[in-house]
């Protein structure tokens, strides 16, 4: 059942973040993609097509990370951007801006948006660079959630609610 993000009340409404991806394991991750897309090329609709599309052409760069999502708070479509990240743990937080390019579920499935609710592989770009507080993040473990990124608008919701834990 989809969850949007409209539906879903401002103190919740951030991406919760384990770790980014090295080099080596998006490589990894983007082979068993592929090869799902060349092995379901057939029945695959028009948003998977663009996804193995996007992914194929896609390679990391000192402006783009790929980022475990411990929970994402709703079904969020590639495009979105996000303008805040923040440290779960502290009030540290910086102003970013931070754009979902596509994700990859289950480890193989490209996708053009993050499901609610699952650990999801999602690659973004940030524009102005990449913030310490997500570079910062460790590499390949997502053992708990560490960091956020949000809407601006949405942080007063979110700081007042505690989330920061």
């Amino acid at each position: 059942m989809a969850r949007e993000e409209t539906n879903t009340a401002a103190s919740e409404r951030y991406l919760s973040l384990g770790c980014k991806l090295s080099q080596a394991a998006f490589e990894n991750q983007r082979a068993l993609a592929l090869e799902w897309c060349t092995s379901n090329a057939n029945s695959l609709n028009e948003s998977g097509k663009e996804a193995c599309r996007r992914l194929e052409a896609f390679s990391l760069n000192e402006n783009t990370r790929a980022l475990v999502v411990i929970h994402a708070y709703a079904d969020i479509p590639a495009g979105r951007v996000y303008d805040l990240a923040f440290d779960l743990a502290e009030q540290k937080r910086v102003a970013t801006r931070a754009e979902l390019l596509f994700g990859i579920f289950w480890r193989r499935l490209p996708v053009l948006s993050l499901a609610h609710g699952h650990h999801q592989l999602a690659v973004f770009c940030f524009a102005h660079g990449v913030p310490a507080l997500i570079d910062d993040l460790p590499f390949d473990k997502p053992e708990r959630a560490v960091a956020a990124l949000c809407g601006s608008s949405d942080w007063a919701a979110i700081d007042r609610g505690g989330k920061r834990q």
